[in-house]
């Protein structure tokens, strides 16, 4: 799974493109659930599926069903990608997390900022929620010179991890 989350001028998240491999687990997988993030407007499907049906869950964020062409067999895999798109002149945020609560296998992150302003400092993070909860663990992290940051991770389950910064 490579995702690649990019901050624009104002500090807030401008869009997010993932592009993974889906396995199917038993016969007549028909959709992959995305979870919209806070502030996303929508979703934009590039490759593998097609936007669904999007529900709605009292105290979360909305999922949109990317529907497969075809309902897929038990060990068919799909490769998908996709791009989240948030709504304008939102809040400046300091963090992206990446949450698995199954396993995630070759997690390939990368947070893109700016020009200017760019973060004083960023940090890889581990924290024991998905949302709010506890930073359990943090590895300074330099920016690239295109103003990037990235991390990979072999494997990520039950867990939560990302980036964090400060303006």
């Amino acid at each position: 799974m490579f995702e690649r989350h990019v901050i624009g001028r104002d500090g807030a998240p401008e869009r997010h493109r993932t592009t993974r491999a889906v396995m199917a687990c038993e016969d007549g997988v028909r959709f992959f659930p995305c979870r919209l993030p806070p502030g996303a407007v929508g979703v934009a499907v590039l490759r593998g599926a097609r936007a669904g049906a999007r529900r709605e869950f009292p105290g979360s964020t909305p999922v949109v069903e990317l529907a497969f062409p075809a309902p897929l067999e038990a060990g068919q895999i799909a490769s998908l990608e996709y791009e989240v798109v948030y709504a304008p002149l939102r809040e400046q945020v300091t963090e992206y997390r990446r949450v698995a609560h199954a396993r995630a296998d070759n997690v390939d992150l990368v947070v893109e900022f700016p020009p200017s302003p760019r973060p004083a400092r960023v940090w890889w993070a581990t924290w024991d929620h998905h949302r709010d909860g506890t930073l359990l663990s943090e590895t300074p992290v330099a920016l690239a010179l295109d103003g990037s940051v990235h991390w990979f991770v072999p494997a990520l389950e039950h867990a939560a991890a990302g980036f964090r910064w400060i303006w």
